[in-house]
């Protein structure tokens, strides 16, 4: 040690070994504040400098700067970067190590001059990096539903505290350290961006990368239905398919139909293939065509189209309307002909429902059984 005769006592006259250094960051991680303090020894000398060394492993240390007293036996310093031989600017996303040396005038006969043992080492930490790969996927289930995933960012400081969910501009998350985030009432059809950042401690950490993807929906409505051809009690109903899926690939096209004006609506069902209050299958023909028999004289029909995917039923195309009747299924009035709901007889005054088989049998009409 450097010592000094007095009366035969020898005492030291360097300053005590500076304290492990006190470390704060600022909100962006890109400075650290680093101070520590030392104290005479058996009345010595204060300390004329501090030398500050860094490490990013807590082994293999820097030379960052010297550092002249703040006061007395004291020293603090901030760190922007570009100090000392080594220095460089600190980065938000490292965790650094820091020790500091002081110095008084005083040399000992080991030549020692006045130096002292290295500190405790102290760290911090930084805000994490981008978290990686990022994938958004659109909803199969649900409509307007995006469910983003990534993974944890290869370094979090101290830990993750929060993630930070941005659609565009728009904070749609700040909360929890969960890796999966679901953005629901998304309007379909609508491409959204997104990124994400990790929050620790000391701050937000840097962006990462966009991913993209489309909201998903029901199909779009397809083309207005009209009657292509009609013969009879036959109809053809001919329809176009819809513009967009929505990003859900369409499974079928449906028809349904209405006696009453669009009151109620029945379906197609294929198995019994009629118009069934709880059928709703029928898939279009590959030109968008659906055929159908036996129409019932004198009804106003009318007919809807939509499409179906895995989110639901799409929108409806509506209407194709028109009024059929079978052969001879008319009756004159007086003064025009009517379509007739049902068979008619004239029974010599008025026309009446034929509703079973009649035979004359040459003064009346009898029931044919």
């Amino acid at each position: 040690s450097a010592s000094t005769s007095a009366g035969g006592f020898n005492y030291d006259r360097r300053t005590t070994t500076p304290a492990a250094p006190t470390l704060s960051r600022n909100s962006s991680g890109t400075s650290i504040t680093m101070s520590s303090t030392t104290t005479k020894v058996d009345g010595g000398l204060n300390a004329d400098y501090f030398h500050w060394y860094y490490s990013t492993d807590n082994t293999n240390w820097v030379f960052l700067k010297e550092v002249t007293p703040t006061s007395t036996n004291a020293t603090s310093f901030t760190w922007t970067g570009g100090n000392g031989s080594g220095g460089s600017s600190p980065n938000p996303n490292t965790r650094y190590y820091f020790i500091v040396y002081a110095k008084t005038a005083d040399t000992d006969s080991g030549g020692n001059n006045g130096w002292t043992a290295n500190s405790a080492s102290s760290n911090i930490h930084g805000v994490p990096t981008a978290p990686q790969s990022p994938s958004a996927t659109r909803s199969t289930s649900l409509a307007g539903r995006i469910d983003l995933s990534w993974s944890t960012p290869s370094y979090t400081g101290a830990g993750i505290t929060k993630y930070q969910v941005y659609r565009g501009a728009t904070l749609v998350r700040d909360a929890d350290t969960t890796t999966t985030f679901a953005d629901t009432g998304l309007t379909r059809g609508t491409t959204y961006n997104y990124t994400i950042y990790g929050v620790n401690a000391i701050g937000v950490g840097t962006v990462s990368s966009t991913v993209s993807a489309v909201a998903p929906g029901v199909p779009s409505a397809p083309g207005t239905p009209t009657i292509s051809s009609k013969i009879g009690r036959n109809v053809t109903i001919n329809s176009t398919r819809g513009s967009s899926d929505y990003g859900n690939a369409i499974t079928e096209y449906r028809i349904q139909l209405s006696t009453d004006n669009g009151a109620t609506w029945k379906g197609w069902d294929n198995t019994a293939k009629a118009f069934t209050a709880n059928g709703t299958y029928n898939v279009l023909d590959g030109s968008g065509n659906f055929a159908y028999q036996l129409l019932t004289p004198a009804l106003t029909y009318k007919w809807r189209v939509y499409a179906v995917n895995s989110i639901g039923t799409g929108d409806m195309a509506t209407t194709a309307t028109g009024t059929f009747v079978s052969s001879g299924g008319r009756r004159y009035t007086g003064s025009t002909w009517e379509p007739t709901q049902i068979a008619k007889r004239f029974n010599g005054t008025t026309w009446v429902d034929l509703t079973i088989a009649k035979r004359w049998d040459g003064s009346s009409w009898v029931d044919l059984s």
